[in-house]
């Protein structure tokens, strides 16, 4: 019988769609190591669509179950947590079933009984509690990139004419449309384009902008732009790893340590001052009008993110079945 991963994360207007984002990167590896893969997700009718648009079973649940559908895993299969709203008791429910488990965070502490932890962003130190033998996987060497990216990675930087600006696959607060502002007011960049997720509320009708509704392939959106403005969140490592320059945003808390990271790595040029947000980002933007700067960070950003992060969490889940190298970052 085939060995499986159960990938437990959520899709919402409210959480966005991030969490399942990412961890197609590691369902794309495993399916390539035929490994099946299921997602187990709440009840929200968007948000099951998203695994499910790119082809990968959900298992859909409701609150009292909670618990049960882990009567369905093998001591042969691994579990993945990627969420806010999970609790160390839905690790230790998993753990029971002997299977391998393994969880991706963003904040850098709390407590968690798994056997592989991963947090992409954090490079310093950490106030995690966990297992004596708990792997960790820390820090843009495990970034989570999906395959659609890795054909697209390349030197960017000599020219300066196209824009893409994006938010992610929500956008509770409206920041895209003060992004649209800014590169409005500039004057500069020809080509402007609004990368839409499938949970924005945005209007899709603001002139003079290319809109890209929930596309296909984002990876193709990006690959079109010369700068790209985004909120800091996990497609921020995608941007890096194809090599583009870009300007990243600071929109939530949760995204302090994609910042941060950037922002040490001199991967991007970070905006962690919402309030100032306009006057930062529109510095930035001119900043990027030189070359030698665009260049230096297309460089930056391919040595920062090689995009074999899914790769390397699932030979740690998956020790016996594939042979990734995993570095500490």
């Amino acid at each position: 019988m085939a060995r499986k991963l159960w990938i437990r994360a959520n899709a919402s207007a409210e959480v966005g769609i991030g969490h399942v984002m990412r961890t197609m990167a590691v369902a794309e590896a495993a399916a390539a190591a035929a490994i099946d893969i299921t997602y187990v997700m709440d009840s929200d009718p968007t948000g099951v669509q998203v695994p499910a648009k790119h082809g990968f079973d959900v298992l859909v649940i409701e609150h009292e179950e909670r618990r049960s559908w882990l009567e369905r895993v093998r001591r042969s299969d691994a579990v993945l947590f990627d969420g806010y709203t999970f609790e160390p008791e839905d690790h230790e429910w998993a753990r029971s079933t002997g299977a391998k488990i393994g969880a991706v965070d963003d904040w850098g502490r709390g407590e968690f009984d798994v056997d592989v932890l991963l947090n992409q962003n954090l490079l310093g130190d950490h106030r995690y509690h966990v297992r004596e033998d708990t792997r960790m996987l820390l820090g843009p060497a495990f970034a989570l990139v999906r395959a659609e990216f890795h054909a697209l990675r390349r030197r960017r930087g000599e020219t300066a004419d196209s824009i893409v600006v994006s938010t992610g696959g929500s956008d509770p607060t409206g920041v895209a449309v003060e992004f649209m502002r800014i590169v409005e007011e500039t004057g500069w960049f020809g080509k402007r384009s609004v990368l839409v997720g499938p949970m924005s509320t945005i209007a899709p009708d603001r002139p003079g902008w290319q809109h890209a509704i929930d596309p296909q392939s984002p990876a193709l959106v990006f690959d079109a732009a010369d700068v790209v403005l985004s909120a800091a969140g996990s497609t921020t490592w995608e941007l890096l790893h194809m090599g583009l320059p870009t300007i990243i945003v600071q929109t939530h808390d949760n995204q302090s340590l994609v910042a941060e990271a950037a922002e040490r790595t001199r991967a991007a040029l970070v905006v962690r001052n919402l309030p100032g947000l306009a006057e930062e980002a529109t510095s930035f933007l001119a900043a990027l009008r030189d070359r030698r700067l665009r260049v230096q960070l297309s460089e930056r950003a391919m040595a920062t993110v090689d995009g074999r992060g899914g790769k390397r969490l699932l030979g740690a889940l998956f020790p016996d079945r594939w042979n990734e190298p995993i570095k500490t970052g």
